[in-house]
Order: structure tokens, then sequence, then C-alpha cells
């Protein structure tokens, strides 16, 4: 156990204080910190745009002038020439020649371009006003013109059967679901990438400078091997915490307790949504056993990248397998990759999110995962010291199935020296 502890210390303070590690966890902080400082002074320095107004309807000019926008400023302008003087000045952004013909507005704005993104705007705005008119002509009340323009309200209620046939309902909340599914997916991918590789290049590197011999000699292959596990399992643990540590902070903030009140965590967390995160809890373990698994097997530190190509591309498939049948959750396909292990924690937050995914269905989905990671811990535990002494360039699946030759044959010279 103390021998264990310190591979696993070793391997721990090692990472903590490289470099890489921490551009790896403060990345992602910075970059989302930038993208929210940046959108934040584009919000704060937009300005009104101010319009002259050229109209020779009164009435209508006066409603503008009087209209209270977060997009414009309207301004009286006696004719065309005197607008674009002003326009040339820069006082102006634009001028906008108006009227009424037929019972129906006319409008014609002219601008240097600055305005290009705010005409929808503009439109909205002059239909609230032709709406008006049009109430007025046909001798609407406001109450009636508000009745006009009301909406249909429509309520969608998730419905649930358990084992019993007991039907329980709750708030539809698929639309935040989804965007946190493809949240947790973007992160077990990150997690998944970054720690495959942190791990099989720190066995490979091992490897490949020949020091494995000597570090076997006083410590068993097994030890070594779940030292390295639990070393990256510690280090895994301090990225877990900043993130949440750093999320808390931005909770406690104006922003944060604004967007905390419109999105509701526990709306969104309810049902079997909240099997996501022990879904992805034990994908990122069972991504650390096949990356030690293929740290072991390579013979050089170079190779380890080319060994990780099949898991990654593996990883990505399942990645956007969601996203091509976005339109049809149900497809079978995507059923059946939500029972493979590794690849279901990229399936699973989507069929979660969808509602498509039964009590049943989860329960037996996890399960497998859970008892696949077990066997692949022990697995490779089993072959980790053939693995790390076996020095060949036959590929990494004849590379295994030799190791496995030795481990077998070493299991038996050890059973007949017991007897």
């Amino acid at each position: 156990m103390h021998k264990l502890w310190v591979i696993t210390l070793s391997v721990f303070k090692k990472n903590i204080k490289s470099i890489g590690f921490w551009a790896m966890v403060l990345s992602p902080i910075l970059t989302i910190s930038i993208i929210i400082a940046i959108s934040y002074l584009v919000n704060k320095d937009t300005q009104n745009f101010s319009i002259a107004l050229i109209s020779e309807n009164q009435e209508l000019k006066q409603e503008l002038l009087h209209l209270k926008s977060t997009d414009f400023k309207f301004e009286s302008a006696k004719d065309e020439k005197q607008a674009q003087k002003r326009l040339q000045n820069e006082k102006i952004d634009g001028y906008l020649k108006i009227g009424v013909s037929n019972s129906r507005i006319h409008a014609e704005l002219y601008d240097s371009g600055s305005i290009k993104n705010k005409t929808d705007n503009l439109q909205q705005t002059l239909q609230s006003i032709q709406q008006k008119m049009n109430a007025l002509t046909l001798n609407l009340s406001s109450i009636d013109l508000a009745k006009l323009n009301s909406s249909p309200q429509l309520k969608q209620t998730q419905i649930f059967f358990d084992e019993n046939g007991k039907v329980t309902t709750e708030k539809n909340n698929s639309d935040m679901q989804s965007i946190t599914s493809i949240v947790f997916t973007v992160l077990i991918l990150m997690f998944i990438m970054n720690y495959f590789s942190m791990i099989a290049m720190e066995i490979a590197n091992e490897k490949g400078t020949r020091s494995m011999e000597i570090i076997l000699s006083s410590v068993e292959a097994k030890t070594h091997f779940y030292g390295k596990i639990l070393g990256m399992v510690f280090l895994a643990t301090i990225h877990f915490s900043i993130y949440a540590i750093t999320g808390i902070g931005c909770c406690l903030t104006d922003l944060g307790k604004s967007l905390l009140q419109e999105i509701h965590l526990e709306n969104i967390f309810s049902g079997l949504f909240w099997w996501i995160i022990p879904f992805n809890l034990v994908s990122i373990f069972l991504s650390m056993c096949l990356a030690a698994l293929t740290g072991s097997i390579v013979s050089r530190k170079e190779d380890a990248q080319k060994a990780m190509q099949p898991f990654i591309i593996l990883g990505m498939f399942a990645f956007y397998l969601p996203m091509i049948f976005t339109n049809n959750p149900t497809n079978i396909m995507l059923r059946i990759v939500s029972y493979i292990p590794y690849m279901s924690a990229f399936v699973m937050p989507s069929q979660l999110a969808n509602g498509v995914a039964t009590i049943p269905q989860v329960i037996i989905s996890f399960a497998i995962l859970v008892i696949s990671t077990g066997a692949l811990l022990t697995f490779s535990a089993h072959l980790y010291k053939a693995n790390v002494l076996l020095y060949s360039n036959n590929g990494l699946l004849n590379d295994l199935k030799q190791s496995w030759k030795n481990a077998r044959i070493e299991a038996a010279l050890a059973s007949k020296a017991s007897k």
C-alpha cells in the first residue's frame, strides 16, 4: 500500500507542476472569460442609432419622435438635403423617408451601412405602428387589437411510466436539457482526449526510456499500474474542482444569478437527466484504463499518439452521431450505440435530453458501462507487466495478442511454482 501511494503521489506531483496541465485547465476558462468580456463590451458600447425623419405626415412623424426605443433615436429633418448634410458630417447614422399611402406605410432608409444589422428591428417598429393605423381604420379598440395579436400558448409536459404503470408528469425542459447535454458531451470529449493523451504518454515515456525494468524490479506491476491510474484520478479531481469552484463563483455574480433564475437547474436535472453525471464520470475512468493499456503496449513515446487514434476516431464518431440524427432521436443506431461502453457517454445525454431513454435502458446501459470498466481495469492490470516489458513494432493488436500469451505463460509458470 505504501508503494502504491508513492507512485500515486509521484504521478500527481509531476503533472500538477507541469505547465501543460495548467494550460489545459485554464485555457477553457480564459476562452469563456474573453468571450463574455467581448460580449459585455460590445453590448455596453452599442449606441442608439440616430435617424433623421423626413415625412409630410406629421402625425406619423410625431409618433416616431416620441417613440422610446433601445435601438433608435429619431429626430426631425426639414428635407432630404439637410438630412444628407448631417449624415455627411456624421451627426446622424441615417435618415428615413416615410409616408402613408392607401393606409399603408411606405418607408425608405438611407445610411452608410452602419444600420444594416438593425433593419429587422426597424421593420418591427414600423409594423407595430402599421397595426395601430389598421386598428383605427377598422374602428378597433386597443383591447381588440391586443386580442388580434395574441398568440396561442402551447404547454408541453413530459409523461413517465414506472415499472408498475404509475404515471408521473413534469414540465418539459427538453430545450435546456439538449443544450446541457451538448455542453456535457463537449466536456467529456475534452477530458477523454486530454487524459487519454496524458496517461498514454506517461507510461509510454517510461517504457521508451527503458526505465520500466528498474521500476518493476522494486514494485509489482499491478501496483505500478494502479498507482498511475489513481494519480490521474486525483489530477482529474483537481481539474473538476477548479471548474466547479469557478462555476460557483460565476453563479454568485449578478449575471450568474440572473441566468440561474431563467434556467432553473432543478428543472434541468429532473427525471432521468441527472444520469449524465455518473455516465460521464465512469466513462472518463474507462478512458483512463484504455489509455494505460494503450501506453503500456507501445514501445516508444512517439507511437503512443498513433495507438490513440482509433479510440479518438471512435469517440468523435459517437460525438457526432446524435447530431446526425437530431431529427430522429429514436433511430435504431442511436439505441444500439447507447449500450456500447465508452461510446454511450456521447450518445446517452442526447437520448436523455430528448426523453427517448427509458428507465430500463438507462440502468442496463450504465450497468454495462460499469461492468466493462471494472473488467477492463482488471484485464489491463493483468496484462500490464507483460505489456511494459514487450518491445515490438508489430502493431497494436499483434502486440496485445503477444502480451496476452506472455501473461498466460507467466501465470502458468507461477501456478506450477506455487505447487
